[in-house]
């Protein structure tokens, strides 16, 4: 029989998957961020995330998203209704009710005309 060893002592509920060398962690039914180390680096106080991508990972306070750095600075308030991973600079967003793809600093960089970011059905 095969031996594991635990490279990082289990104490959260949840754990994600290391993206761009961290990973999202859950613990007392909040979000946060840990490095490969294990140390901390965004304080689990959000609803939901999403992995780091592009330098930036969505995070869910409420109802609204925003974006942390690695550094746990939230860099992009929390006031999308929806939010996706960057790439290449940029993501798409739910503002307002409206689909914008917004840049590193949040900023609108041009709005999307389908009403919603979900996937349109076949014809």
């Amino acid at each position: 029989m095969k031996k594991s060893l635990a490279l990082i002592t289990p104490m959260y509920s949840q754990a994600e998957p290391f993206c761009e060398k961290y990973a999202a962690v859950k613990t007392d039914g909040k979000w946060g961020f840990i490095d490969t180390s294990g140390k901390v680096i965004v304080k689990p106080e959000y609803d939901a995330t999403l992995g780091f991508a592009d330098g930036l990972a969505a995070v869910k306070r409420g109802d609204l998203w925003g974006y942390v750095d690695a550094t746990g600075m939230l860099v992009i308030a929390t006031k999308f209704q929806r939010a996706n991973s960057f790439h290449q600079g940029m993501a798409r967003a739910v503002l307002s009710g409206k689909q914008v793809v917004i840049d590193k600093r949040g900023k609108p960089l041009f709005q999307r005309y389908r009403p919603s970011l979900q996937r349109s059905s076949p014809r």
